[in-house]
């Protein structure tokens, strides 16, 4: 059987996106904080140990997510070229990073879709035994998506090292209100600061800076890097 999953059907239900596929929306106001979704993590060492995990969970094989393309990579012994291929990606699209490098296989979790300005978290405790939590970071209204961050690098990248970051990984482009937000104060207040260290005052008079770094903070306090790739984040 698969790991145990538990979300709040009362608050959230799984809807077409219109720019994301599917995703997680709210069917009713949740307030800043609230836990949604309660998993039972499949924990391994490495990217390796979670493939064989799948390969040996039907249930897992069969009923986690499994990206359209993904590389052919060499076996180990015993199985073949596309099994294994099959089962790295469904552990790399559906595994988390956890606190201390562990890697956890979360089925229900990896069904959020990415924000560049996410309003939930994930949060993991360093206890193998503990269940991995999604809470909300800040309110959400009904028939709003709920999203988390898939790197907690990129909250402190503009957008063009965003887009970049996330086609190269993930290969996919980020239509998130921040992406396709015409001016959007954090990204004009990175882009400021590289040039001009001297705005970071005016930036945190505004505001706009202490916004950036609470939520750069509360996400990295999460499990906030999905591992598609197996790499560390930069």
């Amino acid at each position: 059987a698969s790991a145990p999953g538990d979300h709040d059907a009362a608050a959230m239900e799984m809807l077409t996106s219109s720019t994301a596929g599917r995703g997680f929306f709210a069917t009713r106001h949740i307030r800043a904080g609230e836990r949604i979704l309660t998993e039972a993590p499949i924990v391994s060492d490495n990217l390796a140990q979670l493939a064989h995990t799948v390969l040996t969970m039907p249930a897992l094989r069969d009923g986690l997510h499994l990206p359209v393309r993904y590389p052919m990579l060499d076996p180990p012994t015993g199985t073949s070229q596309e099994e294994w291929s099959r089962a790295m990606a469904q552990a790399t699209s559906n595994g988390f990073r956890a606190p201390g490098g562990r890697m956890l296989l979360l089925a229900q979790t990896a069904l959020f879709n990415h924000s560049c300005r996410p309003n939930a978290a994930v949060y993991a405790h360093e206890s193998q035994d503990e269940l991995v939590q999604v809470r909300l970071l800040r309110d959400v209204n009904q028939g709003q998506e709920i999203a988390i961050c898939y790197d907690s690098s990129l909250h402190k990248m503009p957008k063009q090292r965003r887009q970049a970051l996330l086609h190269s990984r993930w290969g996919f482009e980020c239509g998130c209100p921040r992406c396709t937000a015409q001016i959007d104060p954090v990204d004009a207040l990175l882009t400021t600061t590289r040039a001009n260290p001297a705005s970071v005052q005016f930036a945190v008079l505004e505001g706009e800076f202490e916004r950036c770094a609470a939520v750069a903070e509360a996400a990295t306090r999460a499990v906030t890097d999905v591992l598609h790739t197996g790499t560390e984040s930069n």
